[in-house]
């Protein structure tokens, strides 16, 4: 509460300054953080989570000659965005390589963009695994929220108000399977860190037989395999699933392959002796594999 206190009478002395200066009218002003900041919700404090309470953050923009007051943009937006945002506020072109979306063709609209917006944090010293950089990977769109914990179970939760709380994980519940599974896909595939290797694939043949095989991984129980006509993984869908480590994909009808593998749990989480949540050891490959390319 101090902190924000202090950040409420700053931004005011700005925002004065800016006015006897004459330059107010003409100032954009972006009131952003970096992260929440949890007040023992969850029985948490600080953040090292993707709870909502840890990476929902404030995102204003104030500008009078440019913007209107006081209309709320309902889409999932991203800190990625501020960059294209201000470049469309000042007429300039944006770079091909920024990762963002302007906001402001959402702002007002009554039907907010379905996308999904990605989150990362790496966590030292999880007590399952002490002395291990533990990955953490959330994907966000407007219907659900999905967390990959390296090593620990699946979190997946209603985004659309029904559980804004998050005190439901839905990933624990059977029907919503199939829902987990694209989500961990869409966000974990493409995903690349340092301190950990992607799952060892290789794709081989032919245009008429086509075989992808992998090096199997001691803490995975199962692999899906994942095909796409373009690299767009959003656009990609499953096309089998096994035990092994080989999967024919000559029937598949695209050209760009992914594996990812399922975790197996063995071990209780110290808030639940129910349900096993955690792997036995500590995984040395995230669960998904480069994407693969067929051949023409």
């Amino acid at each position: 509460y101090g902190c924000v206190s202090e950040v409420d009478v700053n931004v005011g002395e700005l925002i004065e300054e800016t006015k006897r200066l004459g330059i107010y009218d003409k100032t954009i002003f972006i009131y952003t953080t970096d992260h929440g900041e949890h007040l023992y919700e969850h029985g948490f404090h600080e953040k090292h989570n993707m709870f909502e309470d840890a990476v929902n953050v404030p995102f204003i923009i104030s500008c009078p000659a440019l913007l209107p007051k006081g209309v709320v943009c309902n889409s999932v937006g991203s800190l990625l965005d501020v960059l294209p945002t201000i470049s469309e506020l000042l007429g300039m072109e944006p770079d091909p390589q920024w990762q963002g979306t302007s906001l402001l063709s959402q702002i007002g609209t009554d039907k907010p963009w379905d996308r999904m917006v990605y989150s990362e944090f790496y966590q030292t010293d999880f007590l399952p695994f002490p002395n291990k950089n533990v990955p953490l990977k959330m994907g966000r769109d407007p219907q659900f929220k999905y967390v990959y914990s390296h090593g620990m179970i699946d979190q997946l939760y209603d985004a659309t108000g029904g559980d804004q709380d998050e005190m439901t994980n839905l990933a624990l519940n059977p029907k919503y399977d199939e829902i987990v599974e694209r989500y961990k896909f869409r966000t974990i595939a493409g995903w690349k860190i340092p301190f950990a290797k992607n799952l060892d694939a290789r794709l081989t043949g032919d245009k008429k037989q086509k075989t992808i095989s992998w090096k199997p991984i001691p803490e995975a129980k199962s692999y899906t395999v994942w095909c796409s006509e373009t690299p767009d993984k959003d656009q990609a869908v499953k096309i089998g699933w096994t035990r092994q480590n080989s999967l024919d994909v000559s029937d598949a009808k695209g050209k760009y392959f992914w594996v990812m593998a399922k975790w197996k749990f063995t071990k209780m989480s110290e808030r639940s002796d129910k349900i096993p949540m955690i792997t036995e050891n500590f995984p040395e490959y995230l669960p998904i594999s480069d994407m693969l390319t067929a051949k023409k």
